[in-house]
């Protein structure tokens, strides 16, 4: 009996080892981002609505505006009876204490408390209310939130604010030519073209000028703006552009440049004006008549 005894002893304790390697640890499981990302329209702007934000005794809460690029420049806390939270920043603003020169931040932080007792503050069974003010490129923005005490265990630690708002376009900058980038495939072939007959050296000032072209256009940038900045000819970059296959109309012909007529277009002769003849008489002398215009 007591083999019987030791074997099913020792069964039992290499099955819960194998079923313990088995199970999934905390650490193996998928980890939960800590951070919350927050579409901007969602919290500023007349779209916007009251977020909730969530603190925990021990564990606070960063609300970041990094990924905007704004810099806060103010930011109230409406306190009540009981307060609950206190805030700081990474940089400096006026009213939070200290004085500031210079006065701008990028993130703030949310701490929450035991509570301290405010005398003439009414009660906030709401939460509190957390104004930031915002500036970037010299417009301002104004951002609400509503903090509450959380309960139970952590769910984030930051709050990153993201710019869901395509960047209005710059009016300053010209606009991109749309038949740059094409022009540029062009003047590269023919750049090619010119190198394979060696009729340019790869090693050459030109050659880096007509790189220097390739690059405008490729910006964008008009070719007879980039021919001038490059230091080339409109000429010249015309004549690349025909070694890499581009046809132009003959409506509109290279700048400065000549064309032969083609055979297939007929010419046609000049033919001077005939004078015209004055009338002649029929008599056999053929002297000119006279026509008197007043009928006398």
């Amino acid at each position: 009996m007591k083999p019987n005894i030791f074997s099913s002893f020792l069964l039992i304790t290499v099955g819960a080892i194998a079923l313990a390697n088995l199970a999934p640890s905390p650490a193996a499981a998928s980890p939960i981002s800590t951070v919350r990302s927050l579409k901007a329209s969602l919290v500023t702007g007349r779209q916007a609505r009251l977020q909730t934000v969530k603190a925990w005794p021990g564990h606070g809460v960063s609300i970041s505006f990094f990924e905007t690029g704004e810099v806060i420049r103010r930011a109230w806390l409406d306190r009540s009876k009981k307060s609950k939270f206190i805030i700081d920043v990474d940089g400096c603003l006026s009213g939070l204490g200290r004085d500031c020169e210079n006065p701008g931040a990028g993130l703030i932080h949310i701490s929450a408390i035991d509570g301290v007792m405010i005398p003439g503050l009414p009660n906030a069974p709401y939460g509190e209310h957390l104004t930031v003010i915002t500036e970037s490129n010299g417009q301002k923005k104004s951002y609400h939130f509503r903090l509450v005490a959380g309960t139970g265990a952590p769910e984030y630690s930051e709050i990153s604010i993201e710019n869901d708002i395509e960047p209005m376009p710059d009016e300053s900058k010209p606009r991109p030519n749309s038949y740059a980038t094409a022009d540029a495939q062009w003047v590269t072939r023919g750049m090619q073209v010119a190198l394979s007959n060696k009729w340019i050296d790869a090693q050459g000032s030109l050659w880096q000028r007509l790189t220097h072209l390739v690059g405008e256009l490729q910006s964008g940038a008009d070719a007879n703006a980039a021919a001038a900045n490059a230091g080339v000819s409109m000429q010249l970059v015309e004549r690349l552009m025909q070694l890499g296959g581009k046809r132009f109309p003959t409506m509109l012909p290279p700048n400065n440049a000549t064309f032969s007529t083609p055979s297939t277009v007929p010419i046609v002769p000049t033919v001077a004006p005939t004078p015209a003849m004055p009338a002649r008489s029929t008599s056999a002398i053929n002297k000119p008549t006279v026509i008197n215009s007043y009928g006398r």
